[in-house]
């Protein structure tokens, strides 16, 4: 199993440990780019995408809700089925 489909199956069966370094992780597989700006909040950009917003504290967890979310937004648990390694 390659180390995104382990990243994936990890949002979607442990979202309550989600850090912002999987976040960034993930996105950036996904072709998602991180704009830099101060603050409590990470945006990631795609062409011909919405940006995705992560609210982040250093050092804690990113909220399960918003790891859900992530889920959904880059359809995870279809991605998984296709990317299923025989």
């Amino acid at each position: 199993m390659s180390s995104i489909s382990k990243l994936v199956r990890k949002f979607i069966e442990q979202p309550k440990n989600i850090d912002i370094g999987d976040v960034r992780r993930l996105l950036e597989a996904f072709g998602y780019k991180e704009k830099r700006k101060p603050g409590s909040e990470s945006t990631f950009h795609k062409s011909r995408s919405s940006p995705i917003n992560v609210p982040t504290v250093s050092g804690r967890a990113v909220k399960s809700p918003y790891v859900k979310r992530l889920v959904k937004i880059l359809e995870l648990e279809e991605w998984l089925e296709e990317h299923r390694e025989e």
